[in-house]
């Protein structure tokens, strides 16, 4: 399924070169029954309000990094269902 919510979660703020710190990353449970561990983006990083349960769709983008041959990789993430 393309939609879910979030299960859980932590907010990062260190990691390896290139990932942009803070960023969150969830475990979300998809409406179809599987769970799958993402990168959610357009959520605030403050932990102010929590993210559990927020619903959530997948997205689809190309990266900036490249395969051997030249062509980009594809990359998933989710986002706030209703733009929350």
């Amino acid at each position: 399924g393309e939609t879910g919510h979030i299960h859980t979660y932590s907010i990062v703020h260190r990691t390896l070169p290139g990932p942009k710190t803070p960023f969150v990353s969830a475990i979300v449970a998809l409406d179809g029954g599987a769970t799958l561990p993402v990168v959610v983006r357009g959520v605030p990083t403050d932990a102010k309000k929590p993210l559990f349960n927020l619903p959530v769709k997948l997205h689809f983008e190309t990266s900036d990094q490249t395969n051997k041959d030249g062509v980009p990789y594809l990359v998933y993430y989710f986002a706030p269902a209703s733009g929350e």
